[in-house]
């Protein structure tokens, strides 16, 4: 298994999306690609944390398109709304 992602709960009206990749798999792209389609299916607002420290993560949530919305503590927060594009 390469890694695994996936929503983990809700938080008020946001979902709250994870993952995580095996250790031989990292800095591939594997993280930034998946969350950007787990993303583009999503309809309503998602949030991720991470440790304010863990550069990688932080960077994967803001390649695909999350904004950073909190940064008290030793966590961050980034923050999507999504909307899944309508189909004519």
């Amino acid at each position: 298994m390469i890694g695994r992602i996936g929503f983990f709960g809700r938080e008020q009206d946001a979902l709250i999306v994870g993952y995580e990749i095996a250790n031989g798999w990292r800095g591939r792209g594997f993280a930034t690609e998946s969350l950007r389609a787990l993303l583009s299916h999503t309809d309503g607002t998602v949030i991720a944390e991470t440790e304010a420290d863990h550069l990688a993560s932080r960077r994967v949530m803001e390649k695909a398109g999350m904004d950073l919305v909190d940064t008290d503590g030793p966590r961050v927060r980034y923050a999507l709304n999504c909307a899944v594009p309508s189909t004519p």
